[in-house]
């Protein structure tokens, strides 16, 4: 029994070292935080000097923008251990966070989009309904209008998933794009999986929405928004379309599938019947897995813009990533010093050190609508295989979730969050070490 305790102490130990180290910057009073107002708290990688003013626990709330008394922060501030762990305390079982009230006919499509919806709209909506909504379209388009020429001239398929093709390609402002396409609402299996239903789809549409929308530009400008983060994938359209795949989008799964030899069925397998929904993207690098790090401040820099969004994200939506493995952190290259971030109305901003982090694929992700209190999530008691795998720590974090959330997929538990925060921490590779 002592045997057991002492290891569990250990392992909440490493995990409450790992948070603590990338989330530093923020608890230090660099002497700028104390008695004035300041527009971008700065979060610099590197070790503090000797002369550093440790704050104590009420200190650190302050900076974080937070409030003494425990009882003012709100449920996820509380018990997200991103956010609120600072304070010494016991290390105990993760608990779970109170639930808000669920809306039944979820997702919730604000006001705004109904304007795609017919006049005579089902009560509820159709599941064709809300993805069409969600899409801004009033009926399904062609897969092939999705592209303009400058696309097609420029496509090549770039990745893969389980559920998804990836490709790349140009716009007509010759800014680098991906283009996700997930096969929905068909008969026919894909990599002998079933595809998604037009039901099934619509958590990982409203993740996915909902985590961009975060990223608007226009956010950074109005303080009425609280929060405000970048590094999540970026969605430049949500497209709902149907039809076999055009010869130019083979000719690039065949280029892809000779030099790598793809796992993925080949979509000339779908009729002209089969439908998609589409994410065009903005092109956010290299999988994390594949990148080296030049130095000690690049992966740390990363480290914490991960750590810092998904922090953000909890507060905003509840959201828990559940999947967040190196295949699915890009890393790319920025000429801009600083990211900027906004958390509970309080300015932040990390030197990037040239490299900039996106998150991205919420297959398996959770998120909480707060305007009407919608969930979204996936059942992950549904892939059972997903906590059979062996042979890499990825598929240890996968159980240790469902130990964190006692397999209740539903509820809010941050927790995870942190279990994916400490997977990357220990996967990291510096060039040289």
């Amino acid at each position: 029994m002592a045997k057991k305790t002492l290891a569990a102490f250990l392992i909440y130990a490493i995990l409450f070292t790992t948070v603590f180290v990338l989330l530093y910057p923020f608890l230090v009073d660099d002497g700028r935080v104390s008695g004035q107002h300041i527009r971008h708290e700065e979060i610099i990688v590197g070790r503090p000097s000797k002369a550093v003013h440790i704050p104590n626990a009420v200190e650190q709330r302050q900076v974080l923008g937070l409030y003494e008394d425990s009882r003012s922060l709100s449920a996820s501030q509380r018990d997200s251990p991103l956010v609120a762990a600072f304070e010494p305390h016991p290390m105990e079982e993760p608990q779970q966070v109170p639930e808000l009230p669920i809306v039944q006919d979820c997702p919730y499509i604000p006001k705004p989009l109904m304007k795609y919806v017919p006049a005579h709209h089902s009560v509820p909506l159709t599941n064709e309904e809300k993805l069409l909504a969600m899409c801004r379209q009033s009926k399904v388009v062609s897969l092939e209008d999705l592209f303009t020429e400058t696309m097609v001239r420029t496509l090549s398929k770039i990745g893969e998933g389980a559920f998804a093709d990836v490709y790349g390609c140009q716009g007509d402002d010759w800014r680098k794009l991906a283009l996700k396409i997930l096969p929905v609402g068909g008969d026919m299996k894909y990599n002998d999986e079933e595809q998604n239903s037009l039901k099934s789809i619509q958590p990982e549409m409203v993740v996915t929405l909902e985590l961009s929308l975060l990223g608007d530009p226009s956010r950074l400008e109005d303080k009425r928004f609280p929060h405000y983060t970048k590094n999540f994938m970026q969605v430049e359209r949500a497209a709902y379309c149907e039809g076999k795949f055009p010869e130019f989008m083979l000719d690039a799964w065949d280029e892809y599938d000779y030099r790598k030899d793809s796992d993925n069925d080949r979509p000339d397998i779908f009729g002209p019947k089969q439908q998609y929904i589409a994410f065009l993207l903005e092109n956010s690098g290299m999988q994390v897995g594949s990148y080296v790090y030049h130095s000690f401040e690049e992966a740390l820099s990363i480290l914490r813009q991960v750590t810092l969004s998904l922090a953000i994200a909890e507060e905003a939506l509840q959201f828990e990533h559940r999947d967040m493995h190196r295949g699915n952190v890009l890393v790319k290259r920025t000429k801009e010093e600083f990211i900027y971030f906004r958390f509970n109305n309080k300015d932040y901003h990390i030197k990037t050190y040239g490299v900039q982090a996106t998150i991205v694929d919420f297959t398996l992700s959770r998120v909480t609508q707060k305007e009407s209190h919608c969930l979204s999530h996936l059942d992950l008691n549904n892939l059972p295989w997903l906590f059979k795998g062996k042979g890499d720590i990825q598929f240890d974090v996968y159980r240790s979730m469902k130990n964190a959330t006692k397999s209740e997929w539903h509820k809010f538990t941050p927790f995870t969050n942190v279990l994916w925060v400490n997977y990357l921490t220990v996967k990291t590779k510096i060039k040289g070490s």
